[in-house]
């Protein structure tokens, strides 16, 4: 197991967050959201940055792909729990969020492996 390939998919996914919660302050701005649907883009959000977590740290990865991936959507699934704690967003119970985070950054991994 290689922890510089977990850090660059957790890295590539905090870059990725950013970038999405960026894209959602300017709509937030712009449109206003009620909270649910403020929550569903936070989890249609947690989904992308845990897959593409995965997929850059199973790519980094000579190989277990998968398990890199798992680790990598993991850490951030704790990383985003965290934020949402101190800020107030919902985002749900913990348990949910890392099992999605476990789930689609093993996908990702997959998806590294394959392609």
């Amino acid at each position: 197991m290689s922890l510089r390939a977990v850090g660059r998919g957790v890295a590539a996914g905090l870059v990725v967050a950013c970038l999405l919660a960026l894209a959602l302050a300017v709509t937030a701005d712009r449109v206003p959201l009620e909270a649910s649907v403020l929550g569903a883009a936070l989890w249609v959000a947690r989904v992308m940055v845990s897959t593409g977590a995965g997929w850059f740290a199973g790519r980094a990865s000579d190989a277990g792909a998968a398990i890199h991936g798992t680790l990598a959507g993991l850490a951030l699934a704790v990383v985003g729990s965290l934020v949402a704690a101190e800020t107030g967003l919902p985002m749900g119970p913990l348990g949910w969020a890392l099992a999605a985070g476990a789930l689609f950054g093993t996908a990702g991994g997959f998806l590294a492996a394959i392609g």
